[in-house]
């Protein structure tokens, strides 16, 4: 019995030496890893079982004329290593070399390995394990199917399908088969697996491949979204900024809406308390008789006229300050770090612009094709000026013109445009088409 268990200890160690040195290889490893066996690989794996399965059918140890082996185990194996086909063509192989061995458990060892080739082959179809896959439950369960399966080995099909007679047969394998027979094929079994998820699922150099590759792909999963983001932060920057462009505009005219107004106003007020006697002049313009042509040639006459008038507008004052519209004809112009004498020119070239434009009568003609005729109320606008000197010191404005002594004001734009708005009525009392510097 010792020198049986000793020969078994022996075979199973040249086994796991082989199949240890065959794991130093890289791609081997990578091979048992694969989840889907091409052609040439399986038949590898059929050539690599075929060796040991036939071997250990050759070598079995002689009990009482009856060879104790390891094909149950290694058909078991191959169904982990190889797939189900790979098992089932190892069962084949193995179950019809040992017929031709002959003896008088040949037959019955025969249908064993044939019938184990079958159950491992459907085991692992179901269950779908691998080497990538063998965790300790699943050794567990598949160390637990080589030791139910050589006990219908031994306890079944050799008393049924030898040609002993029943009592002998048990007797024997009771007495001298069984213990060696399962305890080698089931240790085998788990040594095999263990090594299998020891030098192949757990093998360093793979997981260390996975990681890197996991890492890269996260670095690149990473750098990618980043990319949109940025990509997606610029579009709706981009979005925001015509948004709010669109708010704070005159759709008609494109000028900035009385809503952008407020907002320089409070910006501008807090600029005016900063800096030491900065120049501030105010615009404030109403076109005169523009309710005139309006009623006269209709809304769309109305709507040139105003497009034209703000053209005008855009074009003399460029960029020495901010245009608004505040009403249907009134307009608002602030002009930061202008003098009264430089707002005063600009007031008198936006009138003689506007005259020239002879009340914009070709583009009003062109637009709504009827005749413009003429008319004692031409299209003209009436301007009204304040400027002012800040000082910050005292949070006051002072008035700079032809006042000898100016007057103290609050440093606010609300009451600058109030002031210039003052004078532009004073204007239009006055005869229109003019601007004026008094209240």
């Amino acid at each position: 019995m010792s020198a049986t268990i000793f020969s078994l200890i022996n075979f199973t160690l040249s086994y796991i030496a082989i199949m240890y040195l065959l794991t130093r290889s890289r791609k081997i490893v990578n091979y048992l890893l694969q989840e889907k066996k091409t052609l040439g690989n399986l038949l590898i794996c059929i050539l690599l079982f075929t060796v040991p399965i036939i071997l250990t059918s050759n070598f079995g140890i002689p009990v009482m004329e009856v060879k104790t082996n390891l094909r149950t185990s290694l058909v078991f194996f191959s169904a982990i290593v190889g797939g189900p086909i790979c098992s089932l063509v190892i069962g084949i192989i193995g179950s019809l070399y040992r017929f031709t061995l002959g003896g008088w458990t040949g037959f019955a060892c025969a249908a064993a390995t044939l019938g184990g080739g079958i159950v491992a082959s459907l085991a692992v179809y179901k269950t779908k394990n691998s080497p990538s896959k063998l965790s300790w439950k699943a050794i567990g369960l598949w160390t637990l199917l080589v030791f139910i399966w050589e006990n219908i080995h031994v306890l079944i099909f050799i008393p049924l399908l030898s040609g002993q007679p029943s009592s002998a047969t048990v007797h024997l394998l009771l007495n001298q088969i069984y213990l060696p027979q399962i305890t080698a094929n089931t240790l085998t079994m788990l040594i095999l697996c263990f090594l299998m998820r020891d030098l192949v699922t757990l093998d360093t150099r793979i997981l260390s491949e996975k990681q890197k590759k996991w890492l890269q792909e996260t670095l690149t999963f990473t750098h990618e979204l980043e990319v949109k983001v940025e990509e997606r932060t610029k579009e709706l920057a981009e979005a925001n900024k015509k948004l709010y462009e669109s708010s704070i505009r005159d759709p008609l005219t494109s000028l900035y809406n009385r809503k952008y107004l407020q907002e320089i106003i409070l910006k501008e007020n807090s600029k005016l308390a900063k800096y030491y006697y900065q120049c501030y002049s105010a615009l404030c313009i109403d076109l005169d008789n523009f309710k005139t042509y309006n009623d006269r040639y209709g809304h769309l006459a109305g709507d040139i006229i105003l497009q034209e008038f703000a053209g005008t507008l855009k074009k003399q004052i460029n960029d020495s300050g901010l245009i608004f519209r505040t009403g249907g004809d009134e307009f608002t112009v602030l002009l930061p770090n202008i003098n009264i004498q430089n707002a005063v020119l600009l007031a008198q070239e936006i009138i003689s612009e506007l005259e020239k434009a002879n009340s914009f009568k070709g583009k009003i003609k062109s637009s709504i094709h009827e005749e413009v005729l003429e008319s004692n109320e031409r299209l003209s606008c009436s301007i009204g000026i304040k400027t002012i000197l800040t000082d910050p010191k005292a949070n006051t404005t002072i008035e700079s013109g032809r006042n000898p002594n100016p007057k103290i004001d609050k440093v606010d734009l609300n009451n600058l445009l109030y002031l210039a708005d003052k004078r532009l009525l004073n204007a239009k009392i006055m005869g229109k088409n003019q601007y004026s510097l008094s209240s």
